[in-house]
């Protein structure tokens, strides 16, 4: 009987079969590289404006409309994820679908899209003032990858020393 190797991966874990036809579990190590920069819109206390935050695994710095904000694990008192994503129907598909199927098309009608931003709210103390910097992404995409790429993060905050902020 031959031996070879085959995997069936599932997320960032693997079950491998090794030449000896030995069955082991390896965990990938996560897809994300540090430093991480995305594209964003970023606000402190004024308009949003593009910026590129940078991530660590202990730290989050960007360049926000009014000054440079670098905050690491300690100053960070909470992280608080806004969705206001919701499906809307798509239109332009159920238009299109009714010229080209007529009465058929009409089902065109049920295809939705997710419409929103999701913003990412980063509460520190400055100077003893309670401030709270925003991260808002409106790509699905962009805001799997942030929310990736902060988990080593949040797993640094004290769970201890955060206190609720209203």
């Amino acid at each position: 009987m031959l031996s070879f190797a085959a995997a069936f991966i599932g997320g960032n874990t693997a079950l491998a079969f090794d030449k000896s036809d030995n069955l082991g579990v390896a965990v990938a190590p996560p897809s994300v590289s540090y430093p991480f920069r995305i594209e964003a819109l970023c606000s402190l206390y004024s308009k949003y404006e593009v910026c590129h935050p940078i991530l660590t695994e202990s730290s989050i710095s960007a360049n926000f409309p009014t000054e440079f904000l670098e905050l690491t694990s300690k100053d960070i008192k909470s992280i608080v994820i806004y969705d206001s994503r919701r499906k809307e129907t798509n239109y332009v598909v159920g238009a299109a679908s009714t010229i080209l199927f007529g009465p058929y098309g009409l089902i065109g009608f049920l295809a939705t899209r997710n419409v929103g931003d999701v913003d990412f709210g980063f509460a520190y103390f400055d100077n003893g003032r309670k401030r709270t910097a925003y991260v808002r992404f409106k790509n699905n995409n962009s805001t799997k990858a942030f929310g990736e790429a902060l988990k080593p993060l949040v797993q640094l905050l004290d769970k201890s020393k955060i206190s609720p902020i209203p």
